[in-house]
């Protein structure tokens, strides 16, 4: 109930955030003015400016007329996906990729000037041909990180230019970290966290014993544990590891929300103010991620959760090699 009550609460937050709309302007349909109705639609799928169907399912999944549609714009439309579904606004097609890098500032000056709070991240994917610009709120204690960006792609000799919102059912539209206020922690647990980190950036080879399992991903018993950790793990995947240790499991329904902020908290002390954290709403867990990194990406180096074992609950520690 206590995650209900505090999504729907940040779901009001966007438009307070970046600097509200002017009445004045709502009937505006450029993108910046459209922004904020899009937004609140995300958590929904768009059904609520979800208009007809254009095309028959594929493998691509299936497109839908948009409601609101942007003036500048080609063609305005909703693509529904296996995972997620996407608001699309398409800018069209350009010859040179100059003239689309001109496009994507005009329409960054577009937004920056109805909220100026908005900062645009460059955001690379592993394997991405050019980066998105991802759509960033930066304030005194909060750092969000909107599921809205404008793209360029590639199609034969042209290039295309996009604004793309990601809807995720019954969840908000951003990732928002606040800031850890406290000095680093310097007993075991905390040295061991930090050790952890600095390995992940040779994929914890070092930290590799004997290989446990091989299927989709290789599995290594660590050479060494987290203090406090029961089992602790190196997970070797196609791009990247990740070392996972075990707190010990066993813990009922009605205990896991306090146990599991209680480690959150612990971590939070042994990182310090170094380090932001993240809630996570669709799932039980908290992200943690260098301050230095928030510019760069905002997918968390440290996260703490809780994962179903049977009747009960397990939490687990992820340290993540950062590749992109």
């Amino acid at each position: 109930m206590k995650k209900t009550i505090l999504l729907w609460a940040i779901l009001l937050h966007f438009s307070y955030s970046v600097g509200q709309t002017s009445s004045a302007f709502q009937s505006t349909n450029t993108l910046p003015y459209l922004l904020d109705s899009v937004i609140r639609s995300s958590p929904n799928l768009f059904w609520n400016i979800r208009g007809e169907a254009q095309k028959a399912g594929s493998e691509k999944g299936f497109y839908y007329k948009s409601l609101l549609n942007v003036k500048d714009a080609v063609k305005t439309y909703i693509h529904q996906k296996t995972m997620d579904v996407d608001w699309v606004a398409d800018y069209g097609e350009v010859k040179t990729i100059e003239e689309a890098n001109s496009k994507v500032e005009e329409l960054k000056q577009q937004v920056k000037s109805v909220y100026p709070n908005v900062v645009f991240v460059e955001y690379k994917e592993y394997m991405a041909e050019r980066p998105d610009y991802v759509f960033v709120v930066k304030s005194e204690n909060t750092t969000q990180y909107y599921n809205v960006v404008f793209r360029i792609t590639t199609a034969k000799k042209a290039f295309g230019v996009f604004c793309i919102i990601t809807g995720d059912k019954d969840q908000r539209n951003f990732v928002e970290y606040f800031p850890i206020k406290t000095e680093p922690g310097s007993d075991q647990f905390a040295n061991d966290l930090r050790m952890l980190i600095q390995e992940s950036a040779s994929g914890f080879s070092n930290l590799m014993g004997e290989l446990l399992s091989e299927n989709l991903h290789k599995e290594y018993k660590a050479t060494k544990c987290i203090d406090q950790g029961k089992v602790c793990v190196v997970r070797k995947y196609l791009f990247g590891s990740t070392f996972v240790a075990s707190l010990g499991g066993g813990i009922s329904e009605s205990d896991i929300d306090k146990t599991l902020s209680q480690v959150a908290m612990g971590v939070a002390i042994a990182l310090g103010k170094d380090f932001s954290y993240s809630v996570y709403l669709k799932e039980k867990g908290y992200g943690f991620t260098a301050n230095d990194k928030l510019t760069q990406f905002h997918k968390p180096v440290v996260s703490v959760k809780a994962e179903k074992e049977n009747d009960s609950y397990v939490i687990l520690i992820y340290v993540r090699q950062a590749i992109f």
